[in-house]
């Protein structure tokens, strides 16, 4: 297996220290895209199923659940990419390297069908309103299943150009120094071979999601235009925002990837990855927005949303406020006590106290 074994040029004191502080950086940013995503997206969660909070279609519904559930799945990556990078990678055992892009390659595949069939979906409701009575809960689930198992094929792609010597593992050194680096990415040997692979489950779906979007904008503005139905209004805002974030987001990596792919082995060849390692940092990142978006969109746009959001904050408040002064009531007490004690001691010993 051929591997490129890519620099950071790290001998200068002054440029190691460079990028250990945006490594650093970088961990804390990811560590706070893992926390807000979990929480976030599990709220989401638990809002539309335990307390059937959004006042949407159910079909809608069900499609932001399984966006919901890809966002948890995306932030996993992240907390593998998180443990690599502080404390490297066995060079001759890339479990960790594969596993971590096999479902980097699952969850962002399932990411933009299920963002274009959100959007496709509140598009077809918003022109065929009638129509859309036949859609039904179990109809959504079906079509998101088959996603996800759709979903499966670019994991199972790179698999086997990996065991065919078409990907090839590039490292970096990983924030505690050392030898040992980690896996920052994996390379193709050649593009023609996962053109397919990229059409069919990154362009098309970038397209559509693109199209219907634009489409739903001029749907809201005749909507806006004509006082329309406040649910409908922000049923449209919510998809909107969802696809325009989620299309902003993916944007920068698509583009690093489609345009910087033969850098690296040049940047292997001049054992100069200083602007490489930036560039994919900072387009890899940027993804984690759209995994912790979705909370705060759905808290702007829908009403019920945040509603739910602020009742479980005030009760929140009020359990913390009551857990507080119990807690001083104890404190209170427990003087009281050793007040009655004491000069219960001194009444005994005819001492005479402060009563």
């Amino acid at each position: 297996m051929n591997t490129f074994s890519i620099e950071t040029n790290e001998t200068s004191p002054s440029h190691g220290n460079h990028f250990r502080t945006i490594d650093y950086f970088r961990a804390s940013f990811l560590t706070i895209v893992t926390l807000s995503s979990f929480l976030g997206d599990s709220t989401i969660l638990v809002a539309s199923i335990k307390y059937k909070v959004f006042s949407l279609n159910k079909v809608i519904v069900t499609v932001i659940q399984h966006l919901a559930v890809c966002d948890i799945l995306s932030s996993c990556v992240f907390i593998l990419n998180l443990v690599e990078m502080l404390y490297g990678s066995n060079r001759e055992d890339l479990t960790l390297c594969r596993a971590k892009f096999y479902l980097l390659s699952f969850s962002f595949s399932a990411s933009f069908l299920i963002t274009a069939l959100l959007t496709t979906t509140k598009l077809l409701i918003v022109k065929y309103p009638l129509r859309a009575v036949s859609l039904t809960k179990t109809k959504a689930s079906l079509v998101c299943g088959s996603v996800w198992l759709s979903s499966l094929i670019p994991p199972c792609f790179m698999f086997t150009m990996y065991h065919l010597n078409f990907i090839h593992p590039a490292y970096v050194p990983p924030i505690t120094g050392g030898e040992v680096k980690y896996c920052v990415t994996l390379v193709y040997q050649s593009w023609k071979f996962c053109l397919p692979v990229i059409m069919i489950f990154s362009l098309l779906p970038s397209l559509v999601i693109l199209v219907t979007s634009a489409w739903l904008i001029c749907e809201a503005v005749k909507v806006v235009r004509q006082k329309g139905d406040r649910l409908r209004r922000e049923g449209l805002m919510a998809v909107i925002a969802t696809a325009v974030v989620h299309s902003l987001c993916t944007l920068p990596l698509a583009f690093y990837y489609y345009a910087f792919e033969k850098a690296f082995e040049k940047a292997s060849e001049n054992s100069d990855f200083s602007l490489m390692k930036l560039a994919y940092m900072a387009t890899y990142d940027t993804v984690g927005f759209s995994f912790m978006a979705n909370f705060y969109i759905y808290s702007i746009t829908l009403t019920s949303f945040r509603k739910f959001i602020q009742q479980r904050v005030d009760r929140l408040k009020k359990t913390v406020c009551c857990s507080t002064a119990d807690v001083e009531e104890v404190i209170r007490y427990s003087y009281r006590s050793i007040d009655r004690s004491i000069s219960s001691k001194q009444r005994q010993s005819g001492v005479p106290g402060m009563i």
